[in-house]
């Protein structure tokens, strides 16, 4: 549920005065005219207003938790593609110039966008991960045919607080009001979608392939007793993947923990292998072929894992995306993947690739908050949360490097 409203509205030029950003009022009811100011807003460095803010998210989490884990779509005949992005981490300005390209703001109608596949870590590491996050959830609200989110490790509460949002939030709107956002927001994450399938054909999702660690179990951890021998029978099912409680945090769920935080091998080897994260695992080639082979899939996208551009591996069945450029301080060049109607009936499926420099940071955006600073800032909160849980706060400290 989300927390009652009650919240510290700054009076006229107090919030400047304080430091926090300059709030914008926006209509309750969202449209695609509002929605266009909505961004202008948001390029010029403002951010919407509280009370909006959390309307908004309300009406967003009801949406989406009446979706389910897995969401299947098929194109139309015409010439519309499939665009799938990859991690954006708090590049709003990427997202706006993305968004530029494919025309959204001049859309009449939903058919005239393409299907657009946003593969999940919306939020942390870059500085403007609020501007992404309430972009994405307005444009899936506008175009919930055309428009499609899957969940990323990022979108939880253990990573928000260790590598940026949450700061973010404490920057923009204050201490005395963030803990009301950022439920609202933790609360949407825990209803994302974990998976899109296009077209029967392409599967997309953040992360990896879930495999069975234990045997009949969807829902509980398996531990270093009673796991299994794996074989490359052993993936999971669209169908048994719908029937996960997604509305949780990810190491609630083996199987969500798995989508969202696995890696590819690209070498060959019997079995999975322990990942270096500290998280989840590493799978080799098999266990793609056999997740394709049981859904009766040709491809599978997935994202979460930095590369300089798109990594093709497993015979062409498995590609690595990565949109978010020049991340951390890393030279790698920003892509997406756009699919045709026709080139989704190939197999395996072909695809184009599209290269976004990273935009310019303009408007009224300064780069003087550090997101990284959210791990000392946060520290306190961070351990009543885990409580006695050291270990996983080391998992989740070795996983991000």
């Amino acid at each position: 549920m989300f927390p009652r409203l009650n919240w510290t509205k700054p009076a006229a030029n107090e919030a400047t005065d304080a430091g926090l950003a300059e709030q914008f009022d926006t209509p309750i009811e969202m449209s695609r005219e509002s929605f266009t100011q909505y961004v202008d807003f948001l390029r010029q460095g403002k951010v919407p207003a509280i009370e909006p803010l959390v309307q908004h998210l309300t009406t967003h989490k009801q949406n989406l938790r009446n979706l389910p884990n897995v969401i299947r779509f098929r194109c139309d005949r015409g010439k519309k593609k499939v665009v799938v992005v990859g991690d954006l981490h708090g590049r709003f300005f990427d997202l706006a110039q993305i968004l530029d390209h494919y025309n959204i703001w001049d859309a009449e109608r939903e058919t005239d966008i393409p299907y657009m596949v946003f593969n999940g870590d919306f939020v942390d590491r870059g500085y403007y991960s609020l501007g992404v996050m309430v972009t994405l959830l307005y444009l899936r609200h506008l175009f919930p045919r055309r428009v499609f989110l899957n969940r990323g490790n990022h979108e939880s509460r253990y990573s928000t607080l260790l590598y940026g949002f949450h700061s973010q939030l404490v920057r923009d709107y204050g201490e005395e009001n963030v803990s009301i956002i950022y439920e609202c927001f933790v609360d949407v994450f825990q209803c994302l979608p974990l998976i899109s399938v296009i077209h029967d054909t392409v599967a997309v999702v953040h992360g990896g392939v879930p495999i069975k660690m234990v045997d009949g179990d969807l829902t509980t951890p398996a531990s270093d007793e009673n796991r299994i021998e794996y074989d490359d029978t052993e993936c999971y099912s669209l169908t048994e993947i719908n029937r996960v409680n997604r509305f949780q945090e990810p190491d609630g769920s083996l199987v969500m923990n798995n989508m969202m935080w696995a890696d590819p091998l690209e070498q060959a080897a019997p079995t999975i292998l322990p990942s270096s994260r500290g998280m989840s695992y590493q799978w080799p080639p098999q266990y793609t072929h056999s997740f394709l082979r049981v859904n009766h899939l040709r491809m599978l996208i997935r994202s979460h894992e930095l590369v300089s551009e798109p990594k093709s591996m497993h015979n062409g069945r498995c590609v690595t995306v990565f949109t978010a450029a020049r991340y951390v301080g890393d030279d790698n060049q920003g892509f997406v993947l756009e699919f045709t109607p026709q080139g989704l009936t190939r197999d395996p499926p072909r695809y184009t690739t599209r290269f976004f420099p990273r935009a310019a940071e303009i408007g009224g955006f300064k780069n003087d908050h550090n997101p990284f600073d959210a791990l000392a800032n946060n520290f306190d909160l961070l351990q009543s949360l885990l409580g006695e849980n050291v270990d996983l706060k080391q998992k989740i400290d070795k996983s991000e490097n």
